[in-house]
């Protein structure tokens, strides 16, 4: 378990140095030794009250073996983040209430904005397949009001 643990911390600290330098719609991807790329942006980067929001995860495999296409092997998204650079996200993250298939863009919607969140938030996500850290996106920027 505690491979695993430091697994997941290497995969965090390293899409928060290369994502918060290029925070706001970056198209970088991030990759790493499963063959992996995701990217993550958002819909809005300004988000005025009574606004609604989403996000854009965008995934790719590369085939390193004889196993099933990437596209049958399902992702999950899990955020990670700050409001007023503060976490405040738990360490097990916040996964979003669906999987999606490998090797596709998808939308995330269902945000809001209703008021009692304004702040600066960063966001990034961790890309899980069969509950294993397979890729950490670029870390987004966005304000409430």
């Amino acid at each position: 378990m505690k491979l695993k643990s430091l697994f997941i911390a290497a995969l965090v600290l390293g899409g928060l140095a290369a994502g918060q330098a290029s925070a706001q719609n970056s198209e970088k991807e991030f990759r790493d030794n499963t063959g992996t790329r995701c990217s993550l942006t958002a819909s809005h980067y300004y988000v005025p009250i009574g606004q609604s929001y989403s996000y854009t995860v965008w995934t790719a495999y590369t085939q390193f073996s004889p196993t099933p296409p990437p596209t049958d092997r399902p992702i999950t998204v899990v955020f990670y983040g700050s409001k007023n650079g503060v976490p405040d996200i738990g360490s097990g993250g916040e996964t979003y209430p669906a999987t999606f298939p490998g090797n596709a863009t998808v939308n995330l919607p269902g945000y809001f904005n209703t008021g009692n969140f304004t702040g600066t938030y960063f966001r990034y996500a961790v890309i899980h397949r069969n509950g294993v850290p397979v890729c950490v996106t670029n870390a987004v920027s966005m304000i409430l009001q």
